[in-house]
């Protein structure tokens, strides 16, 4: 820790403020406060929970996917929104394939067999579902088949779900694989299947998988019987967005195997024909059905015919404008798309954006100006595969800084009641001084720090993966709960965002404080307020954990992550200096502005721009689930291969990277020490990125 140096600035500085106190200075004191100190109080209190329930009922009056009219007018709806604000909303329009089914058939096939009905059911006392008849549940992308084959059943559908069928007895080549929804991410089912040799897909929701067995909606939370969750077959943890961007740069997205998104009353009516071996305890679900591993004799007959669409796609943009024009903004965001009407997903997450930037803007009107802008943004294209993010982040992507200083995602307000907040390393410490201050909405005399759960990494399924997947963006994703018996069914609609899900909108509204808190403590300071601390620990952690993780590599893993340490020890001390110095708010002007831009040139040399999923030294998407985040994922690989040469160049690509985040740190003289000393003492740099 480097001590404050007493100096005659430093005492004219006190002289000023005891003169500005006796003469009722009190003003001056408030604005050199923090952000939750000087506006955290006038923040919480402009957000209104009336405001953001509104807000979900009108962004989901109706079905609207992207590329819709409907679509369109939801996105028409968020630039009058953010127009009411008083900010100024502006239009990123782009092109991308988008897949439309023609026709979609099931049926049990043989003597006997009959047709199963696709479609959902509508509720009584709930309109909305009355689209249940034109909207029939559809996976996005598979290809066309018409093919008859034999049933299996393969739980999640994981890689080691089809060993264990292997070593059952059952061989799921050339077979039909009835798979829940939850577990692996889509994208990666189908590439599984695929490796399996499995002909085709069905993928239903399982009741056992909420956890705790509710009753079914409209009575409770639980997924309809008749519910069918349709999304993207895209494997996006390869490259997310338009697969036509996709395949120009090498990258095969597009399943090869057809899919159908079934209920779990369609998937009851299969696994009840099905016999064979007994599956593993941990497989059963709550259906009346014995759960089967197959073959036996249970064939279905699968009619897949689709057809893509080029259309347009348009994200929306305003911005509060920061002190430093230069200074890469802070990022709130969400999407507006939706499967169906989507009030919880997307509808509470694009609402709590809205309150944020309404909140944030008032703010600005009383006197708060950031050094840095807040730039808002809601995406179109989220569903398919992150379309309109992929797109931005792709036109904005420079060859070097960051486009943005941190991107905070809201996909949904509002899933279940514990608060989940994904963080990377460095925003961590933050968030956290943010939780004390907002009341946890379900618990009297308690705050969200009390039920926060333990922080992880953002995955790969929402729109934070391209800023994850080609920079080194800090990133967050925050809302209430992770999964929801409605998810992407025709059952997420208004009346279940309001009986259900979130009435009063009261975690909504607790969300959007915090948001709002936290994107205005980002954006305040001069020094942009990431701890490199943070980045440091995680990374020793993340090395004990490989170790850990294979033992067999312990013979000669230790001494391939010696050059590592002396790299990691040499960015630890910076990491700790800079922390101190940026969190004081202390020190010259043009030293902070100095040491704001370094800072983010830290951040930004922890990235390698151009290929997805090594745009972080730090993190990528998992090779197992496809969706979640897996940490040091290029060094992982390579322990668990036992591929030693591999190892090393992964060795000597962390140890660059920190190299240079480390000469970021001490290029400036804010820590005491001129540039010549900084430089001569570190270990082997050029000081260029």
């Amino acid at each position: 820790m480097f001590p404050l140096r007493r100096s005659r600035r430093a005492a004219a500085v006190a002289a000023l403020l005891a003169v500005a106190a006796a003469a009722g200075g009190f003003f001056w004191w408030r604005a050199s406060r923090t952000f939750l100190d000087r506006w955290g109080e006038d923040a919480s209190r402009l957000v209104s929970a009336a405001r953001i329930g509104t807000q979900i009922e009108v962004l989901s009056a109706k079905p609207h996917r992207a590329g819709t009219p409907a679509n369109g007018e939801v996105g028409s709806e968020v630039e009058r929104r953010l127009a009411s604000a008083g900010l100024k909303p502006w239009s990123d329009v782009h092109d991308a394939d988008l897949w439309e089914p023609v026709a979609l058939r099931l049926a049990l096939a043989g003597p006997g067999g009959r047709e199963i009905d696709l479609h959902e059911r509508e509720v009584p006392g709930d309109p909305a579902t009355r689209a249940a008849k034109d909207e029939l549940p559809f996976l996005a992308y598979a290809p066309d088949a018409d093919l008859e084959a034999p049933l299996v059943y393969a739980n999640f559908g994981a890689a080691e779900d089809y060993e264990a069928l292997r070593k059952a007895g059952v061989d799921p080549r050339g077979k039909v694989a009835i798979v829940h929804v939850q577990g692996v991410c889509r994208g990666e089912k189908v590439a599984a299947a695929e490796r399996a040799g499995v002909a085709a897909l069905l993928v239903y929701l399982e009741p056992k998988d909420q956890g705790v067995l509710k009753p079914a909606y409209p009575e409770g939370a639980g997924p309809h019987p008749a519910a069918a969750s349709r999304g993207s077959l895209l494997k996006y943890f390869r490259r997310p967005g338009d697969p036509r961007r996709a395949k120009e740069q090498g990258v095969d997205v597009l399943p090869k195997i057809p899919a159908l998104a079934i209920s779990a009353e369609a998937a009851e009516a299969l696994l009840k024909e099905m016999t064979g071996p007994e599956p593993p305890k941990d497989w059963k679900g709550t259906l009346a059905a014995p759960y089967a591993l197959g073959p036996g004799k249970a064939r279905v007959r699968i009619t897949v015919r689709g057809r893509t669409v080029r259309a347009k796609l348009r994200n929306v943009l305003a911005s509060i404008p920061g002190a430093d024009p230069k200074a890469p903004p802070v990022l709130v965001m969400g999407h507006y798309d939706a499967w169906v009407n989507g009030a919880v997903d997307p509808g509470s997450g694009a609402a709590v954006v809205l309150e944020t930037a309404e909140v944030l803007a008032r703010l600005a009107e009383k006197g708060w100006q950031p050094a840095r802008g807040v730039l808002f943004a809601l995406w179109d294209g989220e569903e398919w595969g992150m379309f309109g993010s992929t797109a931005w982040v792709e036109a904005h992507l420079g060859s070097s800084g960051l486009p943005v200083a941190a991107a905070i995602n809201i996909d949904s307000a509002a899933r279940a009641n514990d608060l989940f907040a994904s963080l990377t390393p460095g925003l961590r410490g933050l968030f956290d001084e943010v939780l004390p201050r907002v009341a946890d909405p379900l618990s009297p005399g308690k705050t969200l720090a009390d039920s926060a759960g333990q922080s992880a990494l953002p995955g790969f399924s929402s729109d934070v993966a391209p800023f994850l997947g080609f920079t080194a963006v800090p990133a967050a994703e925050l809302g209430f709960g992770r999964w929801y018996g409605a998810y992407h069914t025709l059952y997420d609609t208004p009346a279940y965002a309001s009986k259900i899900a979130d009435p009063g909108s009261v975690r909504a509204a607790a969300l959007a404080k915090a948001v709002a808190l936290f994107a205005g403590s980002l954006a305040t300071p001069r020094v942009f307020p990431f701890r490199f601390g943070e980045v440091s620990a995680f990374t020793q952690r993340e090395l004990r954990e490989i170790q850990a993780r294979y033992p067999g590599a312990m013979g000669w893993l230790p001494a391939a992550l010696n050059p590592l340490d002396t790299h990691l020890s040499a960015f630890e001390a910076a990491a700790a200096a800079w922390d101190v110095f940026a969190l004081s708010r202390s020190g010259r002007a043009r030293d902070r502005a100095r040491a704001d831009g370094l800072a983010g040139l830290a951040i930004a040399s922890l990235g390698t721009r151009g290929v997805f999923g090594r745009g972080c030294v730090l993190w990528g998407p998992s090779e197992t689930t496809g969706c979640a985040a897996t940490a040091l994922p290029g060094l992982d690989d390579a322990v668990r291969r036992g591929d030693r040469a591999g190892v090393a160049r992964e060795i000597g690509r962390l140890g660059a990277a920190f190299s240079r985040a480390r000469d970021y740190l001490v290029a400036g003289d804010w820590l005491g020490r001129g540039n010549t000393s900084s430089r001569a003492s570190r270990p082997g740099g050029s000081g260029r990125s």
